[in-house]
């Protein structure tokens, strides 16, 4: 329980470091889509294979979409998921709402409880 909260503990760091790379461009070199597959990779060892068994279960879902899943399981809020795919905050409802959808779920209320318990 500690090693994983430990390794929790630096992967939200690094997520931190990575959203401030993207607000100040701090680096010429930094490769959101890189950034972006680890922050997913660290979601999948850190939250028991979310990733893995979300792919298993929904094979159609594209890698976006699996990164989008990644940060909501973070929870990270509606406008840091907008600075990092680049689109305006009040456009997360609708890309939550077309996710729901490709899950089968009616709305994307419903989708925070399903990205928690999945």
């Amino acid at each position: 329980m500690e090693v994983e909260r430990r390794k929790e503990n630096v992967y939200i760091d690094g997520f931190k470091a990575f959203l401030y790379l993207m607000k100040k461009g701090v680096k010429k070199d930094f490769d959101k889509n890189q950034a972006l597959k680890e922050i997913q990779e660290m979601v999948d060892i850190t939250n028991r294979q979310f990733v893995t068994r979300l792919k298993e279960a929904y094979p159609k879902l594209s890698t976006h979409d699996l990164q989008f899943a990644s940060l909501l399981r973070l929870g990270v809020e509606k406008e840091g998921i907008a600075e990092i795919f680049v689109i305006d905050p009040h456009s997360i409802f609708r890309k939550k709402t077309r996710f729901s959808k490709k899950l089968g779920l009616n709305n994307a209320h419903e989708l925070d409880e399903f990205i928690r318990k999945f």
